[in-house]
């Protein structure tokens, strides 16, 4: 609640203040007199009265709430929410045909202390048929008090005693109760200390301006959220699902893995603004009971060279399809310079159905290092749907490149081989790097070497969307006249700017490519 719309609906006083200067509206003058008063010190009250203009008072005003807010840091001023409350019960209960709840005295003392732990009541009529001088007979009337006791948890702190009484006195019992003396409590004492222990920040000058804070937090979340949003997301300490604690333990002392069709891809990566992660893939060969699209809780730990976890994760995570049926869902890790073992799962229905792990070196890039990916082979590069984030896992520009995790290719299939390309030289003539590329594939294929050579020669790195300094670098190579067999794949990239030559090599194997499905019998 704002303080300010507080402050005009709590003007309850209908009596002009004049002593707060002619030149002061009466809407604004009027909340001098009303509950705001209760909560005065001498000094405040001096300083109301010393006001001019309706912007000196509507200052005051905001300052005098500002000071009593018992969490000044946050725009919520829970001080001024009690207020209202207390206010609101004086006016219904205490209220008489002369003035507001919140005005007598008894709407003072609850103001100030709130409600009592109990009461007590003493007085009222007795001894009837009393002879008056005049001659006819009424009932006498004893003075009505009523006293309040405040104990335990509802005496404050400040107080400096276990208890205290407040008596009210039912002046010639009209029913408009007034103060009374209670021995041993010196009730306007109290009133004078509450009115001063209120006060959270004395020294404050000015009000804080709500409006524009507000504003500025919204812009500095805006920023974290950017910034995080560059970045992998963060992994937490541990797994916390029972089921995948279990099956990492158990893949962790198996001999052979149960999950033999599940494997792990993993590649190093820098933004442009410097945050170095891992990209990490879960590749799930021929699906392993699983469909595209389904949500299914994708979990990872991570250990170090000594086996000490640095981290984990679990989260909702879709499955996606690649080529032949095959399904795979990633991640970026965000890792420091060192060696590390990735262990990525699957669970379903609350049970694990994939777990593999995987080896990820982390050289620890910085952004203006002049430097090239590990080798991504892949069978389909795929535009994304969604907006790409800069740590996003084999994401370039809007393009997905999915490495074939298993690394299984067809006859049929399309073998793509490329890197990323991070601030190459440019060529003072065009603006452009100025790059070769070649490479070697060779197998072997009944006891014979089978090679395919493509020479080095001049290529165009593609510019990454969005991304200064960045570029996609490769080609494809169709599959379809090599024999299936296990072959490796050697990728030389010279930049010709730099005089630097990277090597980056893959391994793959090739079968033939699966059979299509026979067409259903007519009727």
């Amino acid at each position: 609640m704002q303080v300010r719309n507080f402050i005009l609906s709590v003007g309850l006083a209908t009596m002009l203040a004049g002593s707060a200067g002619a030149a002061i509206s009466k809407e604004i003058a009027d909340q001098g007199k009303g509950p705001m008063s209760v909560y005065m010190t001498r000094d405040e009250q001096k300083a109301w009265k010393a006001l001019k203009t309706d912007d000196e008072a509507k200052a005051f005003i905001q300052l005098f709430w500002a000071r009593r807010d018992p969490t000044p840091n946050t725009p919520q001023n829970e001080f001024v929410d009690e207020v209202k409350l207390r206010v609101t019960y004086a006016d219904q209960t205490y209220a008489t045909g002369r003035s507001a709840g919140w005005a007598s005295d008894k709407g003072k003392i609850h103001l100030l202390f709130g409600p009592p732990s109990r009461r007590e009541g003493s007085g009222g009529p007795s001894m009837p048929n009393i002879q008056t001088p005049g001659g006819t007979s009424s009932a006498a009337m004893s003075e009505q008090v009523e006293t309040w006791i405040y104990e335990k948890d509802r005496v404050p702190q400040w107080v400096g005693m276990p208890e205290f009484r407040v008596a009210f006195r039912n002046a010639n019992n009209s029913g408009d109760w007034k103060l009374g003396h209670e021995i041993g409590t010196d009730v306007n004492g109290l009133m004078q200390k509450a009115v001063t222990e209120f006060i959270v920040s004395p020294a404050l000058t000015a009000a804080p301006d709500w409006g524009a804070i507000s504003q500025q937090q919204a812009a500095a979340a805006a920023e974290t959220a950017r910034l995080a949003a560059m970045q992998a997301p963060p992994l937490k300490a541990e797994l916390a699902a029972e089921p995948n604690k279990a099956a990492l333990a158990s893949f962790k002392g198996a001999t052979t893995s149960p999950y033999k069709t599940a494997s792990v891809t993993t590649g190093e990566f820098v933004t442009v603004e410097g945050h170095a992660f891992v990209a990490a893939q879960l590749y799930l060969s021929g699906g392993m009971g699983l469909a595209a699209d389904q949500v299914v809780t994708f979990f990872g730990v991570v250990e170090d060279s000594t086996g000490k976890v640095i981290g984990a994760f679990e989260e909702e995570a879709k499955l996606h399809a690649n080529r032949h049926g095959d399904l795979y869902v990633d991640r970026s890790l965000p890792l420091t310079a060192g060696k590390y073992v990735c262990y990525l799962g699957v669970q379903a229905g609350g049970k694990v159905v994939a777990l593999a792990k995987g080896d990820a070196t982390v050289a620890g890039l910085t952004k203006d290092a002049a430097s090239v990916s590990d080798l991504m082979l892949a069978s389909a590069i795929y535009p994304m749907t969604e907006a790409q984030r800069p740590a996003d896992p084999f994401a370039f520009g809007g393009l997905k490149i999915v490495p074939e995790g298993d690394g299984t290719f067809f006859s049929d299939d399309e073998l793509w081989f490329l890197v990323e390309l991070r601030n190459p030289g440019v060529d003072p003539t065009t603006n452009l790097p100025k790059i070769q590329l070649g490479a070697e594939v060779e197998g072997n294929v009944g006891g014979k070497p089978k090679k395919l050579k493509m020479p080095l020669a001049p290529m165009d790195a593609q510019q990454i969307k969005d991304t200064p300094g960045h570029f996609i670098l490769g080609t494809s190579i169709t599959l379809e006249k090599l024999p299936a067999a296990d072959y490796k794949i050697k990728v030389k990239v010279i930049d010709s700017v730099l005089n630097k030559t990277y090597e980056k090599e893959g391994k793959f194997s090739l079968a033939v490519a699966p059979a299509a499905p026979a067409p259903a019998p007519s009727k």
